[in-house]
């Protein structure tokens, strides 16, 4: 009886022993390539209207080499330009009806320990307005793993601040017109007298003649 109370009771703690262990060999099979995938976007910030040079900077702090990067570029970004880093490939993906645009750089290797930047130039649109502009990225190794970094991933994807927007707002855009209105007035032939455009001569007024007087 005791011998089947001991082995009953020692026998659960090696299956919750067992139990425990495989769950930290699961969590470092996942966390660890989470860690490893170090991924900054620069600058953090970008203006309406100019031509801006985007890099994705990719640090690999795990033991397998990357050999594929992916960025999806927000639409509100015209991708004008794509530069490959010496041994890499670059492609580029435009938008479809379900997938964004996005920009694919392989062939070459971001080894263990080093760090790659993957560059392209880009330029918002006049009409961009301030938020924050997310890009997704997937990482895959030589192994074969991948990390993807997005909402619904293994980590969060780098994002991008809209700094401000060159629109001109309706009340900004009617006071203009009022300026220019008057500018013009000064300068134009026409007088502008309760909203009636009256014409002015440019010719002097002629002086009325004088009779002469008798002697």
């Amino acid at each position: 009886m005791p011998a089947d109370a001991a082995t009953g009771r020692r026998g659960e703690r090696p299956e919750r022993g067992a139990w425990t262990l495989g769950r930290w060999v699961l969590a470092a099979l996942v966390v660890p390539a989470v860690a490893t995938a170090q991924v900054a976007i620069d600058p953090a910030q970008m203006e309406p209207t100019a031509w801006t040079r985007i890099a994705l900077r990719v640090v690999n702090q795990g033991p397998v080499p990357w050999t594929r990067v992916r960025v999806e570029v927000p639409e509100a970004i015209t991708v004008l330009g794509v530069r490959a880093p010496a041994g890499w490939e670059a492609a580029r993906h435009a938008a479809t009806d379900s997938t964004p645009q996005a920009i694919v750089w392989q062939g070459g290797r971001v080894a263990p320990g080093g760090f790659e930047e993957f560059a392209f130039l880009g330029r918002l649109g006049a009409d961009a307005r301030r938020r924050v502009l997310r890009f997704p990225v997937d990482l895959a190794d030589e192994a074969g793993g991948m990390v993807r970094l997005r909402r619904g991933g293994d980590g969060a994807e780098p994002q991008m601040l809209i700094t401000g927007t060159t629109s001109v707002s309706p009340w900004a855009a009617f006071a203009l017109a009022g300026g220019a209105a008057r500018s013009d007035s000064r300068r134009s032939p026409w007088s502008w007298r309760c909203g009636v455009a009256r014409p002015v001569s440019s010719r002097p007024t002629p002086r009325p003649a004088t009779s002469a007087s008798s002697p």
